[in-house]
């Protein structure tokens, strides 16, 4: 079983994430945050295999906390589920810690449920309309074309 916290400033957003993941095989919900500093409370009290986190939250927002969780050396995993798809902002959340990036949208909660579960194994997910962007910004498109 994955415990996965969600932390998300819209109510009836984390609610929506947290009766999706419930509904999942292999995925518990253990514990939900409406900002950033309770976000981080949580994890340390519970350690989550998974952290399911808004960039933008009050009080810290979710870079900040890769950040924080990352020189706290936890073991949780964190995925990003944001609107932001901002080269610079997945970048920056990749490179404080977070482990996947889902973009919020029509497919997000089937790609969020395959993030928690890469996630909770240990390896990284990348949306895949993020991961086309960071394809068509490292590799020349006269590659891709041939």
């Amino acid at each position: 079983m994955i415990d996965v916290i969600v932390a998300d400033d819209s109510n009836l957003l984390r609610w929506t994430v947290c009766r999706i993941l419930e509904n999942a095989d292999g995925i518990e919900v253990i514990a939900e945050a409406g900002d950033g500093q309770v976000a981080l409370e949580l994890v340390e009290r519970l350690a989550p295999d998974v952290l399911v986190l808004d960039v933008s939250m009050p009080n810290l927002n979710g870079v900040q906390i890769c950040e924080r969780l990352g020189a706290l050396g936890t073991p949780t995993g964190v995925v990003m589920f944001s609107g932001y798809a901002e080269e610079y902002v997945v970048r920056e959340a990749l490179r404080k810690g977070a482990k996947g990036y889902v973009l919020k949208g029509a497919f997000a909660m089937r790609e969020l449920i395959l993030a928690v579960r890469a996630v909770g194994r240990g390896e990284s997910y990348l949306s895949s309309r993020v991961s086309h962007k960071a394809l068509d910004e490292q590799v020349p498109s006269s590659v891709l074309s041939s």
